[in-house]
């Protein structure tokens, strides 16, 4: 009993000790001193690369997986390996825009004359952009309806 309540009290003093010290990780300076929109954007860049290669390592580990015996399960599989594909796309969509975003902001700020056609082109891709987050959306709540609906037929399935 003594034993588990020193325990007990070392392992709130290490957390409190961790709590107090904060994280150990420290983020990149990313803000610009210029435009403190190019911060907010080089910070987001960064997390969602991050993000992109994360979701690349678990398509990967759900493709080593071996495949299950049951067509259901490797339906709602599919579906699952589709669905992180989608996101990742999605993903990568974002980060291309922001790329873009930063470009522009760059350009805007060597060259006060070329702020109109700036604006234009971004006004431009803005739209495109815009489309093409839509399409992935409707993607998404397809896949996720079927997902729903494969694995109701896998519960149904068991219950009988």
């Amino acid at each position: 009993m003594a034993q588990g309540l020193k325990v007990v009290v070392l392992g709130s003093l290490l957390l409190g000790l961790v709590a107090c010290t904060g994280p150990t990780v420290t983020e990149r300076k990313t803000d610009s001193p210029g435009n403190p929109a190019l911060g907010l954007i080089n910070r987001d860049i960064m997390r969602l690369s991050i993000n992109i290669e994360g979701i690349k390592k678990r398509m990967a580990e759900m493709q080593a997986l071996p495949a299950p015996s049951d067509p259901t399960q490797s339906e709602l599989r599919a579906l699952d390996l589709s669905a992180s594909q989608l996101h990742q796309q999605q993903w990568i969509l974002q980060r291309d825009h922001l790329l873009f975003a930063k470009e522009q902001l760059k350009r805007a700020s060597e060259s006060q004359a070329g702020k109109p056609q700036l604006l234009e082109e971004w006004r431009q891709r803005e739209q495109q952009y815009e489309k093409a987050v839509d399409d992935l959306r409707q993607q998404r709540l397809a896949l996720e309806r079927k997902r729903v609906q494969v694995e109701g037929q896998l519960v149904e399935r068991s219950l009988q």
